[in-house]
């Protein structure tokens, strides 16, 4: 049985370190919750004791698939090419990430494609410590090195890891007559509790979908999004909202991505920001198609700025798919 993996580590905070950012007038927005939330404490939470919220009234957070982003040293349980050899074109690669994360400047980052969070970690202290990134966590895979993680200037709470699940591939039967289960890539699902301020817990799914466009790919797909769907549910009455984000797979239109909006029946219908706009995200030179998202529940997208969610190519397009054969998406919100 995989065990849960939370990899929250304490790195020197810099003073200063995030890059201020304007007030921005407050709308009327709703409560947190029809409850009244729980307190920290009152769960036996605590914040690191030289903690500070930062000044300014909104929160930027940002989904991108990097693309077979490795460490460039072989791990001997992982078997996989981009792994074993380190990465292609390594170093350019590096300097155009690292160029892309700080200019989103992002209070939040989640990676999908990414190795490891130990290597997130080295990353972020050697290359852009003064962005100020604190938290990190992930759910990797034992054997293979396509994983989401995180990095953030604010305190995670829990991670809920999905790696043990299997879930259902409906209407795909396996070699006995049974209907298809899977669960070797459920590891790219987790779902976290943002602390983005005093009294404000925001539940943050981060997700990378099963990649292809047969019928099974599909329907593995909805199978996940079934799944991560009837856990938003268990956590729709607490907190301040819900965000899922990621690459999924899926475009606009389809089945599971319709599924996942609704609430495929168990779960938490969200709002697609983007919905309409013709948004690209993939490949990264000549975008075609979007299959990077950023979805919210009502309460979540009430509170985002206006365009609060738009996709980030801050570099040429030669450079951006020198990163990845993804652009980034970002959502910006308040939360005073």
């Amino acid at each position: 049985m995989r065990y849960t993996i939370i990899c929250c580590f304490a790195t020197t905070l810099f003073a200063g370190c995030s890059a201020s950012r304007p007030a921005v007038e407050s709308p009327s927005l709703p409560a947190a919750s029809a409850t009244a939330p729980r307190s920290l404490a009152s769960r036996g939470i605590a914040l690191p004791s030289d903690f500070a919220y930062p000044a300014h009234d909104t929160v930027r957070i940002a989904t991108w698939n990097v693309e077979n982003m490795v460490d460039g040293f072989d791990d001997p349980y992982v078997d996989g090419g981009w792994e074993n050899d380190g990465g292609r074109n390594r170093e350019a690669k590096l300097q155009r990430v690292v160029e892309v994360v700080r200019a989103l400047n992002a209070d939040v980052v989640v990676l999908q494609e990414f190795e490891h969070s130990r290597f997130l970690i080295a990353l972020a202290n050697e290359h852009f410590p003064e962005l100020g990134y604190r938290f990190f966590a992930g759910a990797e895979s034992p054997s293979w090195y396509q994983n989401v993680v995180v990095m953030s200037r604010l305190p995670l709470g829990v991670v809920r890891n999905y790696a043990s699940v299997f879930t259902p591939v409906p209407g795909i039967l396996d070699s006995t007559g049974r209907t298809e289960v899977q669960s070797h890539i459920n590891n790219r699902m987790w779902v976290m509790e943002l602390f983005a301020r005093k009294n404000a817990t925001v539940h943050v799914a981060g997700v990378h979908l099963k990649a292809g466009r047969s019928a099974r790919d599909t329907a593995m797909r909805s199978g996940q999004v079934r799944f991560l769907q009837s856990e938003l549910g268990h956590m729709a009455a607490d907190g301040m909202g819900i965000m899922v984000l990621g690459d999924l797979n899926a475009t606009p239109g389809s089945r599971e991505l319709d599924e996942l909006i609704a609430g495929a029946g168990v779960g938490v219908p969200l709002i697609d920001p983007l919905a309409g706009r013709g948004v690209l995200t993939h490949p990264a030179e000549n975008p075609a198609r979007q299959l990077d998202h950023i979805l919210l529940d009502r309460r979540l997208a009430s509170r985002l700025i206006p365009n609060g969610v738009r996709v980030f190519s801050p570099l040429s397009a030669d450079a951006m798919a020198v990163a990845s054969d993804h652009l980034p998406v970002v959502a910006t919100m308040l939360i005073p």
